[in-house]
């Protein structure tokens, strides 16, 4: 499988070959970071929170599930989830992220069987302006 431009470039993906067993998980965490408060001002203008850009690619008979959480310092809300084949392709998913206080975002893969494999590619974290 090539990356979501087609090129040879670099993806993360789950391995969900033996020695994993189904309902393993495997989780990706970000950076720490600051909030994105709804309608703070910046250099650019009033900002309205941030955008979570991803590609996801998750094909095969066993796919099981992927979801994003966003993490504060005392929450961790599911904001994103697909489960089961979505076809052979890439497909982009965008997530507003409005929180007033210090966040992670967590992607988390949970093994559905190893005839399947779920891939992310190009995350990105923007100021919606």
């Amino acid at each position: 499988m090539r990356d979501h431009t087609g090129a040879n470039g670099y993806f993360i993906y789950m391995e969900t070959s033996v020695p994993a067993r189904v309902g393993d998980t495997y989780t990706l965490t970000s950076d720490l970071l600051p909030p994105t408060q709804s309608y703070s001002y910046t250099s650019s203008g009033y900002a309205r929170g941030a955008c979570l850009e991803f590609w996801y690619h998750m094909y095969g008979p066993e796919i099981g599930t992927l979801n994003v959480y966003v993490n504060t310092y005392d929450q961790r809300a599911l904001r994103w989830t697909k489960t089961g084949s979505q076809g052979n392709r890439w497909t982009k998913a965008s997530i507003n992220v409005n929180t007033m206080f210090d966040f992670t975002i967590m992607f988390e893969g949970v093994n559905g069987g190893w005839r399947g494999d779920i891939a992310i590619d190009d995350i990105t974290v923007s100021t919606m302006v």
